[in-house]
């Protein structure tokens, strides 16, 4: 990122921390400079995507649920051309993938 010119990306922003206690604040990416929206403490995920402050939503459904349909339905094919590449090299054959 810094070759890049960038504090922020991949996943991490450069002033970034990955320190915990396991009593204080948990760790987080989150850059106050970034906050849209303040929707408070959430105890009940379900509960809190039923509300009209959770925007993620396409037709009426949750990201995470179409997410969650989108991944059953690419990831079998995915997985079995794997295992059928796998299956061309078995183990110990001293062809495995480095």
């Amino acid at each position: 990122m810094e070759n890049e010119g960038r504090s922020l990306g991949y996943g991490v922003r450069v002033d970034s921390t990955n320190v915990w206690d396991g009593q204080s604040n948990a760790f987080s990416q989150f850059d106050r400079g970034m906050l849209v929206e303040d929707h408070g403490r959430v105890d009940d995920l379900e509960t809190y995507f039923r509300t009209s402050k959770y925007r993620n939503k396409v037709l009426g459904s949750t990201f995470n649920t179409l997410f969650k349909l989108i991944g059953d339905l690419s990831v079998a094919p995915i997985n079995s051309h794997i295992d059928g590449i796998r299956s061309q090299y078995p183990s110990g054959s001293g062809k495995e993938a480095a």
